[in-house]
């Protein structure tokens, strides 16, 4: 199942000089279509640093897996931390994931994460380096897998 087919329960965007970023469903966070090392990638979620989008687990999975990347848009620019937090049936949330930097222009990074017994997943994209200037993550390919 791709995230980007379910409808999230919540996003939050924190701005810098109030600049405001949405999140967008199979595009890119300017609404482009979402490219990595000269490959188009048809499904995904396009995010900006500083921005959290959860959804609701209605149904048992085992693993969330995607693969992670700066959008090519960005170029050599960006950079970024992208973090997996999972909320248990106690309505404990616990961080199941956390990436090194990303930065512009690298390949993508694939992830692999057990979200077993997780009632509600929350995609988290934070800035690293320069502020949050060109930023664009892309969750590419995310999808829950039974």
């Amino acid at each position: 199942t791709y995230l980007s087919d379910l409808e999230p329960i919540g996003h939050k965007h924190v701005p810098l000089f109030d600049l405001e970023w949405s999140y967008f469903q199979d595009a890119n966070a300017a609404g482009g279509r979402l490219r990595n090392s000269g490959v188009t990638f048809p499904k995904g979620i396009g995010m900006h640093s500083t921005s959290r989008l959860a959804f609701e687990l209605n149904e048992p999975h085992r693993w969330f897996d995607a693969e992670l990347a700066i959008d090519e848009r960005a170029g050599k620019e960006g950079s970024v931390v992208f973090r997996v937090y999972l909320q248990g049936s106690d309505g404990a949330w616990t961080k199941a994931f956390e990436s090194a930097v990303v930065r512009g222009a690298q390949p993508a990074a694939q992830i692999h994460v057990d979200i077993r017994g997780a009632v509600r997943m929350a995609l988290i994209v934070d800035e690293a380096d320069r502020l949050n200037v060109w930023d664009h993550a892309n969750w590419l390919n995310a999808r829950l897998v039974k």
